[in-house]
């Protein structure tokens, strides 16, 4: 395997509407070396079929499940197993990831090989309001100077799209922690066994794997100036199992998912 490959994996639900913007947006990559996997957690035929017409201008792969609700953890298991990247990043559907989102994230886990240290990396997002989300168009020209200058008033953490130099900071912190844009090694995610699959409806399957990949030595270094992601505004999702999730995330839990990669019982 090389080192240095990349799988971004985009996860989605029934929403062609947002993901076609979000597959132009890995289409304008400027480095376009790496493996694009959609994990659909059940959608229908209009998400297969855009998925057929982007695959005419890139090679993308589908890893598809049956809809029995919201199961985000088990969809991005498939999509890990399936991986052929030394690193992975995930992405949510939803969200637009910069033209220099995956040659930043390649050199980001060059960094980290050259400093020795075990970590993942939290990117971060800039919000977008429903007005310029419903305008936004599929321009490569989107997100420049220009664009972000004159629709500041519809951007919310534009700071976090300044590109900088930021050092790398090791730290266990668990504030912040988002899947919507996130970036590990295949390796690390392995050795905790995935996502757990206990987490079926919506939150804290992220904050989870976190903190048992802590339990082992990685740890976690903010994405800043880099690997910025553009969040669509969109309706919010039923967060009617985040209470429940919140008390699993916080509870006892084993380095290995019980129900990941390898199901354990």
């Amino acid at each position: 395997m090389n080192m240095n490959s990349l799988s971004i994996v985009i996860s989605t639900y029934n929403s062609p509407k947002y993901l076609e913007l979000v597959l132009n947006g890995i289409i304008n990559q400027h480095d376009q070396n790496f493996e694009c996997i959609i994990a659909d957690d059940g959608s229908g035929e209009e998400t297969e079929n855009l998925v057929k017409k982007f695959s005419k201008k890139r090679k993308f792969i589908h890893a598809w499940h049956e809809d029995k609700g919201f199961r985000l953890a088990a969809i991005r298991n498939r999509a890990i197993a399936i991986a052929s990247g030394a690193s992975i990043a995930f992405i949510d559907g939803d969200c637009i990831p910069a033209p220099e989102y995956s040659e930043d994230a390649k050199r980001l886990m060059q960094r980290s090989a050259k400093l020795n240290l075990n970590l993942y990396f939290q990117g971060h997002r800039v919000i977008l309001d429903e007005y310029i989300s419903t305008r936004i168009s599929q321009s490569k020209n989107i997100f420049g100077f220009g664009w972000k200058f004159s629709n500041m008033h519809h951007l919310s953490n534009l700071t976090n799209s300044f590109r900088y130099p930021y050092p790398i900071v090791p730290t266990v912190k668990t504030k912040g922690i988002r899947g919507c844009n996130m970036l590990f090694k295949r390796e690390h995610l392995v050795a905790v066994n995935g996502f757990d699959e206990e987490f079926v409806g919506w939150g804290h399957e992220d904050r989870d794997i976190v903190e048992r990949l802590f339990k082992i030595g990685v740890r976690r270094a903010d994405a800043r100036g880099s690997m910025t992601v553009y969040h669509l505004y969109h309706p919010e999702h039923d967060r009617s199992a985040s209470e429940k999730n919140l008390k699993l995330s916080l509870s006892e839990r084993p380095i290995k998912a019980k129900q990941g990669l390898v199901k354990c019982g």
